[in-house]
């Protein structure tokens, strides 16, 4: 991993999807932000529901808000009588 060819060539791909997702116009743009979304937004509410994380649960609620207008859910989640006893549990 610490081969000069192999730190150059993940530098190229870097820069390269940097290009992609700002220089090269805006429906790759668009794709990139979704692909974004997916990654920092969806996996991470998969991730609360997984481990139980109710911060997490909200905060990835509150990144989807904009795309899905969830502000009735947030708001009603948000101010539950006591979130510490609340937890997210997959069905067996």
């Amino acid at each position: 991993m610490q081969s000069p060819i192999l730190t150059e060539l993940a530098r190229l791909w870097s820069d390269f999807l940097e290009h992609l997702r700002h220089n090269n116009g805006e429906l790759s743009a668009f794709w990139f932000s979704n692909v974004d979304f997916v990654e920092n937004v969806v996996l991470g509410l998969l991730r609360a529901t997984c481990v139980g994380n109710w911060d997490l649960h909200l905060h990835a609620i509150r990144c989807i808000i904009p795309r899905c207008f969830l502000t009735p859910y947030i708001a009603q989640m948000t101010n539950l009588p006591d979130k510490k006893k609340h937890s997210i549990k997959l069905l067996d």
